[in-house]
């Protein structure tokens, strides 16, 4: 029965929230030009580009881990998750003018130091979940899916009609973010901070590097 009763609260999260998207998609589609959307696209795609090694597979080795120190481990992921953040943003920003000649694409490239701020916002909010999923905690998964959905849209479209453009995407996509980790602050169990037992974390990364190789 609470197999039954999580996944429903799971997947009734993911259904709302892919609902209500395409909801703001029409109305962000009146007032965008392709053109601006496809520059804040470009800037999403090289942001996000690095997803597949952002955690190196923590994320999953706590969630399999029999270890009892899980805020020692929610600790690590955020710890490494944040230095890995901090070094992408960094490559990113020195190489805008190298992404800039291969992409051409001006608006684009202007919107990365902005839009890069979601790295570090998830840095924060990605160990908060993985506290909750190892706690299997559906309840909160389904307002995790919902709150940064109807957030994000709602920005975007107001920010959009009073002129904003492109930008106004990145703002929404910020403010969605930042909505959940107030979220996972207020319902969330664990608070990540930055220390790291090396010894834990070896033995996480063995298994999550399976994880990142899946990724390719």
């Amino acid at each position: 029965m609470k197999i039954l009763t999580n996944l429903i609260w799971n997947i009734g999260g993911v259904v709302l929230s892919k609902a209500i998207t395409p909801i703001f998609t029409i109305i962000i589609a009146r007032y965008l030009t392709p053109e601006s959307f496809g520059s804040f696209s470009l800037a999403f795609l090289i942001i996000t580009s690095t997803d597949f090694v952002k955690d190196l597979g923590l994320t999953e080795s706590i969630i399999v881990s029999r270890s009892k120190n899980i805020q020692e481990m929610i600790n690590a992921q955020f710890t490494t998750q944040l230095a890995i953040s901090l070094v992408v943003y960094l490559l990113i920003i020195l190489l805008s003018p190298l992404l800039l000649a291969i992409f051409n694409d001006p608006v684009a490239i202007e919107l990365l130091p902005i839009l890069g701020l979601v790295l570090f916002i998830r840095s924060f909010n990605e160990p908060g979940l993985t506290g909750i999923l190892k706690e299997e905690n559906y309840k909160i998964l389904f307002f995790r899916s919902l709150v940064p959905a109807v957030i994000n849209g709602s920005t975007t479209v107001l920010f959009l009609i009073t002129g904003f453009e492109e930008k106004s995407l990145v703002i929404g996509l910020l403010s969605g973010e930042v909505s959940l980790g107030f979220f996972l602050f207020l319902f969330g169990r664990y608070r990540p901070s930055i220390s790291t037992n090396w010894n834990q974390l070896k033995e996480l990364i063995k298994f999550g590097k399976y994880i990142v190789i899946q990724r390719f």
